[in-house]
């Protein structure tokens, strides 16, 4: 009787030290927060766009345009994607992801449009720290270049040409000023008396986001704000506070940028409209990195595998106006948008990927299982030798 109460508590401590070993397979801990994390290492999916016009008038001329999504080396491989009907313009000739489709419609026509993706999103947590940061002054030129430029020309609604400076960009006619601006005068003193002190750009960018995080809450929809209304309200959505963020970080000389894309919601099951932030810090030993920051979901420097990325902002604010007003047309129509999941997996259900995006080795089991055999072996091995 001893022994076979020792066999199976040698048996039951080994396939405990097994689950603890291989719980996380995976799976990536996000430790910046609050709340503490433990998310997918990467989802892999079938998302489908679906858009409608519909025209309300006799006659309706009207474009719709988009970005279609690309690789992004360390975070996205796009596998796939399908369109239904396909563009028949092309708005930007330096930008070929950037698609149009000119139609005319007559009364109670619909015209309806399919862009299917199947890609593969990855987890991306950026490591630094204080002491690893350089300063403001190692930041790379051209990076200050892109972002904030000393003299900026757009073109407003009347295609009239708007001049700003020092990274000011996306002009709103109907308000009159800008909409990311690091030169506004409640920007310029809130960011000085937040990151004072602070020498490293880790920890002012660290600071700028605690603020945010502490003063705004999230709240979903409302339309794009200017940083002035942004600052006078309690809220914002995504785009209020990734557009906040940018210009308190433009404000100190640090180049930041907007991130637009889709974003799933595993635990409601539905894609929704998604922005987010990207920043530079650089490394006081050279080099830098390039880290997100998506305020709406409490990640510093951390990119969640729930992301479809489809266009990062250049610096070029007309192109930015472009994201945001997809639709043109003349005469009335009706516009509708929705998102439709066609599959969803994890890493955690797909742990055979091995982050290579190859499911030919479904079926077989996975190293877990295999070592489960060799340790029951090798426990029955140890208690025979000790009964000997």
């Amino acid at each position: 009787m001893v022994r076979y109460i020792r066999l199976t508590s040698v048996l039951i401590f080994t396939l405990l030290f097994i689950s603890s070993v291989t719980s996380g397979a995976g799976t990536v801990t996000i430790d910046e927060g609050p709340p503490k994390r433990v998310v997918p290492e990467y989802t892999k999916f079938t998302v489908s766009r679906e858009v409608t016009i519909t025209a309300n008038s006799p006659s309706v001329n009207f474009t719709y345009d988009t970005f279609l999504p690309v690789t992004i080396t360390d975070c996205q491989t796009i596998q796939d994607i399908s369109m239904e009907p396909l563009p028949n313009r092309y708005p930007s000739p330096t930008i070929p992801e950037h698609v149009a489709w000119k139609h005319h419609l007559s009364s109670g026509d619909t015209f309806k449009l399919n862009i299917t993706y199947t890609a593969r999103s990855a987890t991306k947590v950026v490591d630094m720290s204080s002491t690893v940061s350089g300063t403001i002054d190692d930041i790379p030129e051209i990076l200050v270049e892109t972002y904030i430029p000393g003299n900026v020309t757009e073109l407003d609604d009347d295609d009239d040409e708007v001049y700003g400076k020092d990274g000011q960009q996306y002009w709103s006619d109907d308000h009159n000023e800008w909409h990311i601006d690091p030169l506004n005068p409640e920007i310029v003193n809130l960011t000085k008396e937040i990151t004072e002190n602070r020498s490293t750009v880790y920890d002012k960018v660290k600071a700028v986001y605690d603020w945010i995080r502490a003063n705004k809450n999230y709240s979903r929809g409302g339309g794009l704000k200017t940083v002035s209304q942004i600052l006078e309200s309690p809220t914002g959505d995504e785009d209020d506070q990734a557009v906040l963020f940018i210009s308190m970080a433009r404000a100190m000389g640090i180049p930041a940028w907007i991130q637009f894309g889709i974003r799933y919601d595993p635990e409601m099951g539905f894609w929704m409209g998604h922005a987010s932030a990207q920043i530079v810090i650089p490394k006081k030993a050279g080099g830098y990195v390039i880290g997100d920051i998506d305020l709406a979901y409490d990640l510093f420097l951390v990119k969640d595998p729930y992301r479809l990325i489809d266009w990062t902002d250049n610096g070029d604010g007309d192109v930015l106006e472009d994201y945001y007003h997809a639709v043109y047309y003349i005469g009335q129509a009706s516009v509708a948008y929705r998102f439709l999941n066609i599959t969803f997996t994890t890493s955690v259900e797909d742990p055979m990927d091995n982050g290579k995006g190859d499911d030919d080795d479904e079926g077989l089991p996975g190293f877990d299982t295999l070592l489960v055999f060799p340790s029951i072996l090798a426990a029955i091995f140890i208690i025979r030798k000790r009964n000997r």
